[in-house]
């Protein structure tokens, strides 16, 4: 009862001063005095990346390791944090065993608090005023080393350069996707202010986001058109949306990725699948996903960004994602990389690269056959910490 009293009233209480924010704060992309500027996701190149290897998780993220590691750029700092010192080991090994140049990029750390695979969920990263390396965690993330959110304050205690900060919003990385002028927010992110604040407009909305951001931003899909997700899976902006370098995006497309896989799987094909006795979600009905799919794409539309297609395919029956979208990018010296997702499921792993080749990227495959069952792919597993200046006339 306490907290959620508390939480009312703080909440109230940033409403009163609301317009008083309203003097310093400006529109969302004129940002706070505490506002980051999140490193982009189509532009520069990677220089530092951390992963999670949570409790029994080791089976299915070294996969993803092993086919990672290798292709990533020499100048790429890696940093894994895994719960246990078992993991710890085993990570430690398959480093060893890949035979990395500069092998000592990667380092390996052992922090219990961690629970799950998906960093790029537990804060965001970018830079503030200063250029320092900010790290932005949730409002309810704790102050002491523990907890799911605690990652971020076990990383800035090795790096002292770096700060730690509470978001005003409750964000998750896969709902913030990031341009070289806009940031996309999805509607995971609207309801979860609702949570904390109240009702909320979208002037409300929007001087919440420019305490934490000082970028414009853009409400996927538009802010009034948000409506409570009640018994369905309520998927991140990433898992269906991806900036493309020249600030257009490519927009999820499960028409398109149902006929590809219709053909793959009428020729013999099988995708890989979870554990049997892995508990999945089938309740999300296609057309609710093609309705929110459809709203995506006209919010993009009316910000004025160009969208383009790729396959996307729901598996029916489990209600999981083969996508596309939820991958790396960077710019380097050679030219811009598109690091996919891998499915061993041609020919929808075959069209994806020729899409993502057609818009000027060099594809290089990540396996991901081990862990998307469980709602996610690459991106989800990877969390940006620092990006490179990019690189001009790519």
């Amino acid at each position: 009862m306490w907290r959620a009293l508390g939480r009312a009233c703080s909440g109230l209480a940033y409403l009163v001063f609301l317009p008083l924010a309203c003097l310093w704060a400006g529109f969302a992309s004129a940002g706070g005095p505490n506002a980051i500027l999140p490193w982009p996701d189509n532009e520069g190149p990677l220089r530092r990346v951390v992963m999670q290897v949570a409790e029994d998780e080791a089976d299915r993220i070294l996969p993803l390791l092993s086919t990672l590691l290798p292709q990533l750029q020499t100048t790429t700092e890696v940093e894994i944090v895994c719960a246990s010192q078992v993991d710890q080991r085993r990570t430690m090994e398959l480093v060893s065993a890949l035979k990395l140049e500069r092998p000592e990029r990667v380092r390996v750390h052992h922090f219990s608090a961690v629970e799950t695979i998906w960093a790029r969920d537990r804060f965001l990263a970018g830079v503030d005023s200063r250029g320092a390396v900010c790290l932005l965690s949730p409002p309810e993330a704790s102050t002491a080393l523990v907890g799911d959110f605690a990652v971020a304050g076990f990383l800035v205690g090795r790096h002292p350069n770096w700060q730690n900060r509470r978001s005003v919003l409750r964000l998750e990385g896969g709902d913030v996707l990031v341009g070289r002028k806009t940031i996309l927010v999805g509607g995971t992110t609207v309801r979860r202010a609702g949570e904390l604040y109240g009702p909320l407009s979208a002037a409300d909305f929007n001087l919440l986001l420019g305490e934490d951001f000082n970028k414009n931003v853009v409400c996927v899909p538009e802010f009034e058109r948000v409506e409570p997700v009640e018994g369905h899976l309520d998927y991140h902006l990433d898992m269906f949306i991806t900036w493309l370098h020249d600030d257009s995006v490519l927009l999820g497309d499960i028409d398109w990725g149902a006929e590809l896989a219709e053909k793959f799987l009428a020729e013999g094909g099988r995708l890989a699948g979870p554990p049997e006795e892995e508990e999945v979600n089938t309740s999300v009905p296609m057309e609710d996903i093609r309705a929110r799919l459809e709203l995506a794409r006209r919010a993009l539309v009316r910000a004025g960004i160009r969208v383009h297609r790729v396959p996307l395919y729901v598996i029916p029956d489990r209600g999981y994602f083969v996508t596309y979208n939820n991958m790396l990018q960077e710019e380097t010296p050679q030219g811009r990389i598109a690091y996919l997702p891998y499915y061993d499921a041609s020919p929808l792993d075959r069209e994806a690269a020729r899409v993502y080749s057609r818009h000027g990227y060099t594809v290089k495959w990540v396996d991901v056959r081990q862990i998307y069952s469980l709602q996610g792919a690459l991106r989800c597993v990877v969390n940006v910490v620092e990006r490179g200046a990019p690189k001009q006339g790519l």
